[in-house]
């Protein structure tokens, strides 16, 4: 095949079959063949983000003559720091697709890898995605696997599984890439829930990565007995570390499925491990419980209560609430009493939540009116100390916010930080504050002071911007090296109040108290726009591409493009129709919220394994810890909105029993 490819085919390669015409492919970038960046105060030395941006329009100039080889020449001319970046890198991957496929996969591979995920890691992504499906047509069965893995990376399960069927059909496939892809087959297979599938591969296979594997398929499956017999029975094959590693796997699921005698038994045969572990008494407790054994939990709950911080707050709570169960509740008060006097943590919230119930405090009417009201209106606009107050001034406020008359930069040197001062500022002269907010969030690690100071007019400057811009993530970073006279900020500042529009829509629609929706993207994406996970999850409520895909399905509207997920109004709402049918179906919003972190068919296994659990003994002991955490920070996070802005605790109560599935959740 000829090295000058076609645009057509580098379309293809930077894209992944956008559904628009060639020229909506760089749709933010004028059509000139080369184009220059705007004059700088100083245009021989622009900061970084200038630099990147300058040489990314010059080579899609380029491109648009099919000057291919020009394109490429320019972007090997610039310097390795430039040739990093993903925006370049995938450029130049894109132009070696065809003609140096294995050197474009080289430089995918490094893109992917990085730490930078933006819209430009994502462009990178698709390109890859379509030069593995090209090697693939053409016979290339190691592409083939790494596309099978790609998608599966990416959540893209059906696809994946899909893809995988049509290989291993083809007789051709050597039979070690037929070993490889089967096992993976396996693994998609237990990811997506077809238990059965999966269990008839890895169950009479003896090597430990087939053990481990069957015990994560028993763990989904809410079997925790026969998931700590495969990790006992794995360790045996083991020694050191790994050893130790296996039966704190072990310790784990046999605490969690209540089996509490067996627990302490591997402790005292094992007391490396009884070492190794972190708060092993804690967890025995909570195993207590599990088993509906309050008495024996209240002992171990006692021995972690004086730990500092966060533990030992959790550690009272779970006290209080094993006396509760024994219906002690003068004891439990007296415990509740003390725990809600400790270090802020989500435990606090929830044993002074408790407290007041028992104390006969009454509970506040819910504040979802209130917070309706606050975002129809200058959120937080009372208080000038409070993160809603810059918003409010950014959305608000004309242009110039700031006096300007001051100009550091005609002292500076041009050390990075001076050159993006001086292009920021350069732009803000102009009136142009959507340059100059590119500019901040392009070099803002350079401006983001090292350690908290006074809230000056620059740092000001840099809030405000990065809020009009609505990248309210960075203005978080920024708020967060302000120091007060207290030495700590108001909890409004961490707990904006922001895109209310498309909050408001979806919580009409749906009955969400705003709170709820805030705190979940508060959580999910840190009010990021344009966030990407490391599992390709996109945007505010960072939702995967394979499930938007499902959710156009269903609304009959057009599959969202590759990048359409960072659009906040699409995202809220599609995250926001989501949660709701999965409150449908689990009827408990921190099961829906469990579901939708660590997905429904994992969520629906364990309701049915451990049924009757109270809703707090039941979060804590899933077997997925990433999703405690989540649930666990929404809630707290909900609670903050509602004390911040209105001085109310509305305590979440999690004292109820886990109830029965509504309806089936969504199958994605």
């Amino acid at each position: 095949m000829s090295g000058l490819i076609s645009l057509s085919l580098l379309v293809a390669a930077l894209t992944a079959g956008a559904l628009g015409p060639p020229r909506l492919i760089f749709f933010d970038f004028p059509s000139a063949p080369i184009i220059s960046r705007k004059a700088y105060s100083s245009p021989e030395s622009p900061s970084r983000y200038g630099r990147q941006q300058a040489a990314y329009r010059r080579a899609v100039g380029f491109i648009r003559e099919e000057k291919f080889a020009e394109a490429l020449t320019f972007l090997r001319k610039q310097s390795s720091e430039l040739r990093a970046w993903p925006g370049l890198a995938g450029l130049e991957a894109g132009l070696l697709s065809v003609a140096q496929p294995k050197e474009a996969l080289a430089i995918y591979d490094r893109i992917l890898v990085g730490k930078v995920r933006d819209r430009y890691w994502v462009r990178a992504l698709a390109g890859y995605r379509v030069l593995l499906k090209n090697l693939s047509a053409e016979g290339d069965y190691l592409a083939r696997a790494r596309l099978v893995r790609l998608l599966a990376a990416e959540w893209r399960n059906q696809e994946a599984k899909k893809l995988l069927a049509e290989t291993l059909a083809d007789v051709a496939l050597p039979t070690a890439a037929r070993q490889d892809l089967e096992a993976f087959g396996a693994v998609l297979d237990t990811r997506v829930g077809n238990f059965a599938t999966a269990e008839a591969y890895w169950r009479d296979r003896p090597d430990i990565v087939s053990r481990r594997y069957l015990a994560t398929l028993r763990l989904r499956q809410g079997r925790l007995d026969e998931a700590a017999n495969i990790r006992l029975e794995t360790a045996k094959l083991l020694k050191g570390s790994a050893r130790l590693k296996e039966l704190g796997r072990a310790f784990d699921a046999l605490t969690k499925g209540g089996l509490t005698d067996r627990a302490k038994e591997l402790l005292d045969q094992e007391p490396e491990l009884k070492k190794r572990l972190n708060s092993w008494s804690f967890h025995l407790g909570l195993s207590a419980l599990v088993a509906k054994n309050p008495e024996e939990a209240l002992a171990y709950f006692e021995a972690e209560e004086k730990r500092p911080g966060r533990q030992g707050a959790r550690a009272l709570y779970y006290k209080g609430r094993s006396l509760e169960l024994l219906q002690r509740f003068s004891d439990a008060s007296q415990i509740y009493q003390v725990a809600r006097f400790q270090a802020p943590s989500f435990y606090q919230i929830l044993s002074a939540g408790r407290y007041e119930f028992l104390n006969d405090q009454g509970r506040p009417k819910s504040m979802a009116q209130d917070m309706v009201g606050l975002m129809e209106s200058p959120a937080g606009a009372e208080d000038q100390k409070t993160m809603g107050y810059y918003l409010w001034l950014a959305d608000k406020l004309p242009w110039p916010w700031l006096d300007l008359k001051e100009n550091p930069t005609s002292k500076m040197g041009l050390g990075e930080m001076a050159r993006t001062k001086m292009a920021i500022n350069h732009y803000l002269a102009q009136g142009d504050w959507r340059e100059a907010a590119l500019e901040l969030a392009g070099g803002y690690e350079e401006l983001l002071p090292k350690k908290p100071q006074e809230l000056d007019n620059e740092l000001k400057r840099w809030i405000l911007l990065a809020a009009q811009s609505g990248d309210y993530r960075l203005a978080l970073r920024f708020l967060g090296q302000v120091r007060t006279p207290n030495g700590s900020l108001s909890r409004a500042w961490a707990h904006p109040v922001v895109y209310s529009q498309p909050i408001l829509k979806a919580c009409r629609l749906y009955g969400f108290a705003p709170q709820l929706l805030l705190s979940v993207i508060r959580v999910e994406s840190a009010f990021q726009k344009d966030a990407v996970s490391t599992s390709n999850a996109r945007g505010l409520t960072q939702l995967l591409p394979s499930t938007a895909h499902s959710i156009s399905v269903i609304l009959g509207e057009p599959e969202p493009r590759e990048e359409d997920l960072f659009d906040p109004d699409l995202n809220i709402r599609y995250g926001s129709w989501y949660l709701n049918q999965l409150f449908q179906a689990f009827g408990q919003w921190p099961l829906a919220l469990a579901a939708y972190n660590g997905g429904p068919f994992n969520i629906k296994s364990y309701m049915a394994a451990r049924p009757g659990l109270p809703l707090d003994v039941f979060i804590e002991t899933l077997p997925l810890p990433e999703t405690i955490r989540y649930v666990q920070s929404v809630l707290e996070s909900q609670f903050v909105y509602d004390a911040a802005y209105f001085g109310v605790n509305n305590y979440p109560n999690l004292t109820n029993p886990v109830g029965a599935m509504i309806q089936e959740p969504p199958p994605f």
